[in-house]
């Protein structure tokens, strides 16, 4: 076996290994008062949606804000709903960057807002590529208080 071989061994190794781990991820979530207290301090969170006491106007503003303090293009801008990807970057680690970022927004009452966060990485880029779910929601919190 020679050294290529080992190389691309080990790479798929270690992607079906990092895959297994992020699909069991996918069915944790965090209570929504739990959420808004301690927002992930891991990063392991793909989801998070936490209720917040602001108008669906002031949790839009919030969101389009969060979105564009942590690099985000915007793509698509509706009352409900944001998305949003993060530039690729080509450097030390090929295929970082590239993330998308979608925020729904559900109207729970006159001062009362749902606020969804899901971060998606590509396959390819998954090794260098980071989940934006819980700096977002933390930069959206930090603006609605």
């Amino acid at each position: 076996m020679n050294i290529r071989n080992i190389v691309i061994a080990s790479f798929l190794i270690f992607s079906i290994t990092n895959y297994s781990a992020l699909s069991a991820d996918e069915g944790e979530s965090q209570p929504a008062a739990e959420a808004a207290t301690s927002i992930d301090p891991k990063g392991k969170q793909k989801v998070m949606e936490v209720q917040f006491e602001a108008s669906l106007a002031d949790a839009h503003a919030a969101a389009m804000s969060a979105m564009k303090l942590h690099g985000f293009t915007i793509k698509a801008s509706e009352a409900t709903k944001l998305e949003g990807s993060h530039p690729r970057n080509f450097g030390a680690v090929v295929g970082s960057g590239g993330e998308k970022l979608t925020i729904w927004l559900t109207s729970e009452g006159e001062a009362l807002t749902s606020v969804k966060v899901k971060t998606k990485r590509t396959m390819l880029g998954r090794v260098g590529q980071k989940r934006w779910t819980a700096p977002v929601m933390a930069a959206i919190e930090r603006a609605l208080n």
